[in-house]
């Protein structure tokens, strides 16, 4: 039974302390008066049983019980309730297989988001990690992060040692080759995330904006969906191995096109101002810039090669 790592909350959905989402348990409890499948809530009796009461308690009359069943309240060995870990089973602080949730916001060390947009944008089921300054990003909007990992090169020590004094601090050192939220991105696709939002990744120094928006290359070599967003800004991307992007945006939100691949082939655009049917986009061209959503939800389709999709989140319209 593979274990996930000690950071990784036993109980799916504790992203905010003390939070857990409708309908869970904490690990190796039962949720009251429900029972796993197949098992009889206590006082009553599985189909061509005796009544409750007519054997001691815990027990079952021979050959009464359904194979592979549990008196209510209980659990199998090796079986667990629904987003709950079984007790015992893993070490503290660690959780199994499949207990993962399946979406992560990263708070990247770049410029710090408003705290009212922060708290918005993460839910109570997230994993929250915090890429080296990140980590102020979630002090300043009261959350507590799950991981806080990085140089901490950019992370005053005034901000450590605000964190609670339990947050997982995962320190490497300045002379690495990966960034502190390339290094976010690989450790949450190691556990098993599937959605990541990345807070604080764009704006700022150019070097650090571009390499943070290429990085949506790793994570769809991941298996990741990202998305990179701002107060301001949304960046996403479509590649030939999903085909299409789905975007339930307000309708009149600019959107721009940028091939992150030398070609892009096949390009569709459905419910744009100036639509497109098959085309091809090239690197260093400016033909995606600048399109209108007039029907929400749009669609882009790519046939060949991986694209960026930005949409403006706020009026950043201009003539070019």
């Amino acid at each position: 039974m593979s274990l996930r790592p000690a950071w990784v909350p036993a109980l799916a959905g504790t992203a905010l302390a003390g939070t857990a989402p409708a309908g869970t348990a904490l690990a190796g409890t039962a949720l009251a008066g429900t029972a796993l499948a197949g098992t009889a809530l206590a006082g009553t009796a599985l189909a061509g049983t005796a009544l409750a009461g007519t054997a001691p308690a815990g027990t079952a009359l021979a050959g009464t019980a359904l194979a592979g069943t549990a008196l209510a309240g209980t659990a199998l060995a090796g079986t667990a309730l629904a987003g709950t870990a079984l007790a015992g089973t893993a070490p503290a602080g660690t959780a199994l297989a499949g207990t993962a949730p399946r979406r992560a916001v990263i708070l990247a060390g770049g410029v710090a988001q408003p705290a009212a947009f922060v708290r918005a944008e993460v839910r109570p089921t997230d994993l929250l990690v915090a890429a080296d300054a990140g980590a102020r990003m979630a002090l300043e909007a009261g959350l507590r992060c799950h991981l806080v990992l990085g140089d901490f090169d950019s992370l005053a020590s005034s901000d450590l040692a605000r964190l609670p004094a339990d947050t997982p601090l995962w320190r490497h050192p300045p002379a690495k080759d990966e960034s502190d939220l390339e290094l976010a991105l690989r450790e949450v696709a190691r556990v098993g995330v599937q959605e990541v939002v990345v807070l604080g990744g764009l704006g700022g120094r150019v070097d650090h904006l571009l390499v943070n928006v290429g990085l949506l290359h790793l994570g769809a070599d991941l298996g990741l969906t990202v998305r990179l967003l701002s107060a301001q800004e949304e960046v996403r991307l479509v590649t030939d191995a999903h085909g299409a992007l789905t975007l339930a945006w307000p309708v009149g939100r600019l959107v721009s096109l940028v091939p992150l691949s030398p070609t892009v082939l096949g390009v569709t655009l459905e419910g744009f101002r100036w639509p497109l049917d098959g085309a091809c986009l090239r690197w260093g061209t400016s033909r995606g810039l600048s399109n209108v959503l007039e029907t929400s939800p749009g669609r882009v389709t790519v046939r060949e090669g991986r694209l960026l999709v930005i949409g403006a989140t706020t009026d950043l319209s201009c003539e070019t």
